[in-house]
């Protein structure tokens, strides 16, 4: 199988998250879920979500998880259908993913900040908030991308961004255990389900890089 480029895996994370058999999306929200703009030809060619030859990477993202496209409605909707005899069908259930956060996230990540109320923030070392602007946080972004010690993780709930997690690391190697942490989460009925993924894939993070346990104080 042809490797998925990169630009389509949080796509493919998505469906393989979903317990749905039938999954319909806007083009809007599958570009939030990717972090990145469909191809003109998505939104112009019917056959672009059908195509289902080997060489067409951007297909894999739902085909892997077993999902076909069934309707595409041009410039406003895709409905991806599970065929598999063997899948409990599990209609109406909410898929939730968390990835880092893209330069194409900036304005969605603004909206938030500007929006809701920081309900949660963990401070272990006092530090300033940075320009929310959407330019602001394109230059978060870069600088997390740039240093390494820290990253913004983005939730998103049924192709909507619903909330993100700043976790800034400290650059001196015997406080590399230090952090802030910033939480911002929309008011909707899952914020403390949300929550509780952020923190787990900060938590998986830590233990990929190999570095210390991220200690917080409320």
């Amino acid at each position: 199988m042809t490797a998925l480029e990169k630009k389509y895996r949080s796509l493919a994370m998505y469906f393989s998250e979903s317990t749905n058999q039938i999954i319909t999306l806007k083009f809007t929200e599958i570009e939030k879920i990717m972090g990145y703009s469909l191809p003109s030809s998505a939104y112009l060619n019917h056959s672009w979500w059908k195509k289902e030859k080997s060489y067409i990477r951007h297909y894999q993202a739902w085909v892997a998880a077993g999902y076909v496209v069934k309707y595409v409605k041009p410039n406003q909707y895709i409905v991806f259908e599970r065929e598999d005899p063997l899948f409990k069908n599990e209609s109406d259930k909410d898929t939730l993913i968390i990835r880092p956060a893209l330069h194409g996230d900036a304005p969605s990540l603004s909206k938030l900040y500007k929006k809701e109320n920081a309900k949660l923030t963990f401070f272990i070392e006092g530090q300033e908030h940075q320009e929310t602007s959407e330019k602001g946080f394109r230059q978060q972004i870069t600088a997390c991308n740039q240093i390494g010690h820290s990253v913004i993780l983005l939730a998103i709930l049924n192709g909507e961004h619903v909330g993100y997690m700043k976790i800034t690391g400290n650059e001196l190697k015997r406080a590399a255990h230090r952090a802030v942490v910033e939480l911002f989460i929309q008011d909707i009925e899952y914020d403390l389900d949300v929550f509780l993924v952020l923190c787990e894939n900060q938590k998986n993070g830590q233990k990929k890089k190999a570095s210390n346990v991220l200690n917080l104080r409320c």
